[in-house]
């Protein structure tokens, strides 16, 4: 599969999950119109917890990926099977299992439970690093596999994070705009004394 379908995979996940976020704020914002309560800064909130967590995320599999390039040995490893799996919505997954051969000739198994779209057939050569402290544990060597997640979630993160800004720009400009209505949304009776 060629990297511009894997580029519009990737905006594709992006898109949802920035979405996503928006709809929650969305919904929020009207929910609290509609139990005519004051306007709140918890969309904005929440959005900004969601930032941060994906960012920190995004940070913890970057530096994990770059930890992983320095203590693994590259090689080349034969994919000797290619696991399918469905989703829920019947489309199909092709994971290649593949074996290859570590610096004291011992032989290991290992398989990915990620794919980047790339068309794996039983014979297949690819580039593989496997740890030199734990030759068991591998990688196939392209650079989604590498470093897909965490592009993915440092993309998602400012996003997320500007989403939140405007929904606290909203919050302020509504509480400066009429606060009297806001903190009293009902109106005092003159009849009563």
């Amino acid at each position: 599969m060629n990297s511009h379908i894997i580029v519009a995979i990737i905006a594709l996940v992006a898109g949802v999950m920035i979405g996503f976020m928006a709809g929650v704020a969305v919904c929020l914002r009207t929910a609290i119109r509609a139990v005519r309560q004051p306007p709140t800064p918890i969309p904005a909130v929440l959005c900004f917890i969601c930032a941060a967590i994906t960012l920190l995320a995004a940070i913890g599999t970057g530096i994990y990926s770059a930890y992983f390039l320095c203590a693994s040995s590259p090689t080349n490893a034969t994919i000797f099977d290619v696991r399918e799996q469905k989703d829920s919505e019947g489309h199909f997954s092709r994971f290649p299992v593949y074996r290859y051969t570590d610096t004291n000739g011992t032989e290991h198994r290992d398989t990915t439970n990620t794919s980047d779209g790339r068309e794996f057939a039983v014979g297949d050569i690819i580039p593989v690093r496997y740890l030199r402290s734990s030759p068991g544990e591998s990688r196939i060597d392209y650079f989604t596999y590498h470093w897909l997640l965490p592009f993915l979630l440092a993309g998602v993160s400012p996003v997320t994070a500007a989403i939140g800004g405007a929904l606290f720009w909203n919050y302020k400009r509504q509480m400066r705009s009429s606060p009297n209505e806001l903190t009293n949304p009902i109106p005092p009776n003159p009849n009563v004394a």
